[in-house]
């Protein structure tokens, strides 16, 4: 199928990287010494159903922006998320998939959290030759999506809303990866807004059959 396709674009969390729950914890960690646990589980909610947003945008909007308490959460935050990172897993096919998808056409690595941060964790998992681009934040993924400008008919696979409303702002075909998600109700949100396709993760045949 993605013979069809004269680009592809990837999220990183939830779809390269085992990370979405790794990175719950550690902005919990960050934000607890700053509020209360009852807003604490509130932020980190918000945090979390917003995946794929920059975090600067989402600790901006919580504890304001620019403001001391936000600087330091986000601070302790890259922190946290640069002594775990490194240890995630990859998620289930990633490598065979990238290792065949890359032979056929050019991929783009797109993420919601830090672009240092994110190539630096796809060059320690030995997968960042794969991509032509390996971009993040405080981008968000439609800036970053014109940085790139990519031509023809374009794939999206990603794990969250905002993914799928990137790719439809775009008018990418979207595949939406749900092993790793933390889209809560996705089911019944892609009942009425159908995905160009639903897959559990990238060893799903159908992506690469040439059809």
């Amino acid at each position: 199928m993605i013979q069809n396709y004269q680009g592809l674009i990837l999220d990183v969390d939830g779809v390269l990287l085992d990370s979405n729950r790794l990175k719950e914890n550690n902005i919990r960690e960050a934000a607890r010494p700053f509020t209360s646990e009852e807003d604490c589980k509130s932020f980190v909610e918000y945090f979390t159903s917003l995946n794929g947003v920059p975090r600067e945008v989402k600790v901006a909007k919580f504890f304001g922006e620019n403001s001391e308490t936000s600087l330091e959460v986000l601070s302790r935050y890259n922190a946290l998320n640069d002594k775990s990172l490194k240890e995630v897993d990859l998620t289930v096919g990633v490598e065979e998939f990238l290792i065949y998808a890359s032979s056929i056409l050019p991929i783009w690595a797109i993420s919601g959290g830090s672009q240092k941060e994110v190539r630096a964790t796809l060059f320690h998992k030995k997968i960042a030759p794969y991509f032509q681009y390996i971009l993040g934040g405080p981008s968000s993924k439609s800036e970053n999506v014109k940085k790139i400008k990519p031509q023809g008919k374009i794939l999206f696979i990603g794990d969250s809303k905002h993914d799928f409303e990137t790719a439809e702002a775009f008018g990418f075909d979207f595949i939406f990866m749900h092993q790793y998600t933390q889209f809560e109700g996705w089911e019944d949100f892609f009942e009425s807004n159908p995905p160009f396709m639903i897959i559990k993760n990238l060893t799903n045949k159908s992506i690469l059959n040439n059809k």
